[in-house]
């Protein structure tokens, strides 16, 4: 009846964790009352105070421990006045004889009724802190997979769709390390028809280093839109310029190879700064390596950049093959890189693939061992014929945008 009263009395702070433990505290002190005024009373009625009180004591905070999520401090709390009063009615209803041994034992002993109790608390709130951490690391790891997620589409919304017009084709390949990466392409085709391509790999992976290419996708976005017919070199000159300003004080700095091929006159231009070698696959199979011709991005300032460009002559049905150094370190079980000699050997292979991006990137996964280490870019444009003069007013495009 008690029980039912104080329910009705107080559910309706039942929403919270502190409304339960106060009304629990509170039906705990009224049954502990009662229990000990029984005990005066059946001492006064009937000379004899029975094991009542302090079983009953016992029961309730016992009880109380099994289902309820107090810490133990917590469940100590009604349990002190109570204890202390029946410490007060153990003495009046012993008789003075008896006091010492009847009474002063049983006082001192009393708070070990509260050690099970206890330990039920205890081990409850370690069962359930492990289990909310539990649910909250899995909270939060489904939440940063999530932004992971959206981050990777925003991501690959940047990079350009491949190309093919007819004269100039592009295809590429990326792996990142992670969900997301700093390795990127760009693609801008002019209003003569000009193929303008740039590879950048930026120092670090996984956030920071997406988080760069964003930055430096937009600054090629600005570059390419204010001057269309800007020059490889101007690129690079130009990102070393944003990187070195805004980047390098955080450490962050970027390799780039930009190239610019012509389909009317069959020409390349190129400017490298600090990246991998690229190469030029004939159609005879003869190799032909296009070296770096400038520095890391971002190291000089401006004043200090040197960078040069190439022209090299274009035949049709010419590649052109640019990667990022993440192709050339993947490493096998017994630490040997991929290395730029296996790149050179591959790419002697006749009959050439049809698409030498994934067929790099193949030789490059079956070569590795374990997890990989870097992102990876592989990145092949073929010059497959010559574009007619007449053709030569079409309008801008836009390509990745």
């Amino acid at each position: 009846l008690i029980v039912t009263a104080v329910y009705y009395r107080l559910r309706a702070t039942f929403e919270s964790r502190a409304g339960v433990l106060r009304a629990t505290a509170q039906l705990i002190l009224i049954l502990g009352g009662l229990a000990l005024i029984d005990t005066l009373l059946q001492s006064a009625l009937f000379d004899r105070a029975g094991p009542g009180a302090l079983a009953e004591l016992f029961l309730w905070h016992f009880t109380a421990c099994l289902f309820l999520p107090w810490r133990p401090v917590e469940s100590m709390r009604p349990m002190i006045p109570l204890l202390g009063l029946w410490a007060i009615v153990a003495v009046l209803v012993t008789p003075p004889g008896d006091r010492t041994t009847g009474a002063l034992v049983p006082i001192l002993l009393s708070p070990a009724i509260l050690l099970p109790g206890l330990g039920v608390a205890g081990w409850r709130l370690r069962s359930h802190g492990r289990q909310f951490r539990s649910r909250m690391v899995g909270r939060q790891y489904m939440r940063m997979r999530t932004e992971l997620m959206q981050a990777r589409a925003l991501q690959e919304a940047m990079f350009p769709a491949r190309h093919d017009d007819g004269c100039v084709r592009l295809d590429y390949a990326y792996t990142p390390m992670r969900d997301v990466g700093g390795d990127y392409i760009h693609l801008a085709v002019g209003s003569t028809g000009t193929v303008s391509i740039t590879v950048i790999d930026v120092t670090g992976h996984g956030l920071a280093a997406a988080m760069t290419v964003n930055r430096l996708y937009g600054e090629l976005e600005r570059l390419r839109a204010e001057d269309p017919g800007i020059q490889p070199v101007q690129v690079l000159a130009a990102i070393n310029r944003y990187i070195h300003l805004t980047l390098s004080r955080h450490n962050i700095y970027a390799t780039a190879v930009c190239f610019d091929v012509d389909p009317y006159v069959g020409e390349l231009r190129y400017a490298n700064a600090g990246h991998p070698p690229s190469f030029i696959r004939p159609v005879t199979g003869v190799l032909r390596e296009l070296e770096s011709t400038g520095m890391l991005l971002g190291v000089m300032p401006d004043e200090s950049f040197d960078c040069q460009q190439v022209r090299v002559p274009l035949v049709p049905g010419d590649v052109v093959i640019a990667f990022t150094d993440g192709l050339i370190e993947a490493m096998n079980r017994r630490g040997e890189a991929f290395g730029i000699e296996r790149v050179r050997e591959a790419l002697r292979r006749s009959p050439p693939p049809d698409r030498w991006p994934e067929f790099l990137a193949s030789l490059a996964a079956r070569h590795q061992s374990g997890p990989r280490q870097d992102d990876v870019l592989i990145a092949a444009v073929r010059y497959e014929s010559v574009r007619m003069p007449a053709t030569r007013s079409v309008p801008r495009q836009r390509v990745g945008v």
